[in-house]
């Protein structure tokens, strides 16, 4: 499977989701999918995967500023992944992620890594309303169909196959 994980900035002092997306794509590069990390800021990304050693995830630089999926290789990767991971809610770059995903009949899931808790949602609670008020629901929403049927129009709401990867079902993420 060709996984794109997108995370505008990979810095390790930024806490555990950096950890957890460098570690989810480690383990499934490992299981022998393609996977493929798309960021503006690589600063802790391991040196491997930066000059493409075999059997590591590669890297896609997207720009920190502006729109990430415009440059071509951006849109590319995003065209030729089976499904795209987003981390973290709170980043405006998701909203155009997800847009370019739908535009390209990809299939996303949204890795929310604990950011929509009470606590969370109290800290910065203003801005996180209005984030959400503009387009911020819309974001899990759009994802929502099945990942195996990719160009076309997606069943409405969460599909999930709860057969055994070993045979033929999707691995959980």
């Amino acid at each position: 499977m060709k996984i794109l994980h997108y995370k505008p900035t990979i810095r390790l002092e930024e806490g555990g989701v950096v950890r957890a997306v460098l570690d989810l794509c480690t383990e499934m590069a490992k299981a022998g999918h393609a996977v493929t990390l798309a960021t503006g800021d690589a600063t802790d990304v391991p040196e491997a995967w930066k000059v493409g050693e075999p059997g590591c995830p590669t890297l896609v630089q997207t720009p920190l500023s502006g729109n990430p999926t415009r440059p071509d290789r951006v849109a590319r990767a995003i065209a030729d992944a089976d499904i795209v991971h987003l981390h973290a809610v709170w980043q405006p770059d998701n909203l155009r992620f997800a847009r370019a995903c739908l535009n390209a009949g990809t299939p996303y899931v949204v890795s929310i890594h604990g950011m929509l808790d009470d606590w969370t949602i109290a800290q910065k609670h203003l801005k996180k309303r209005l984030f959400l008020a503009a387009r911020g629901r819309t974001l899990p929403r759009a994802g929502r169909g099945d990942p195996h049927h990719r160009r076309g129009r997606a069943r409405p709401g969460p599909q999930v196959d709860r057969r055994s990867p070993r045979r033929g079902g999707a691995a959980a993420l």
